[in-house]
């Protein structure tokens, strides 16, 4: 399965289980080192996938007059006024 066509929770899947197996100790050297190539090529698709994600969210929020109003996420913003409201749509 090519790193593009893999859906985000298979890669998380098969992260998970690659790192379980490192976690064993069973495995040698070699194959800890080609564990190791295999989730950092998983963290890649599925960082890539999120970051692909977060891009397409929009949120919708309540303003304080009751109407409802879209905006895009915005990972960044800490503050307690929401997501930033979009004006260009």
């Amino acid at each position: 399965m090519t790193e593009k066509k893999q859906k985000f929770e298979d890669a998380m899947s098969e992260l998970q289980k690659v790192t379980s197996e490192m976690e064993s100790g069973e495995l040698s050297l070699e194959e800890m080192i080609e564990h190791f190539e295999k989730g950092q090529k998983l963290i890649k698709t599925c960082s890539t996938k999120l970051n692909e994600i977060q891009k397409k969210i929009e949120i919708i929020t309540k303003k304080s007059d009751g109407s409802i109003a879209l905006g895009d996420f915005d990972y960044n913003d800490s503050s307690d006024e929401g997501p930033r409201q979009d004006t260009s749509k």
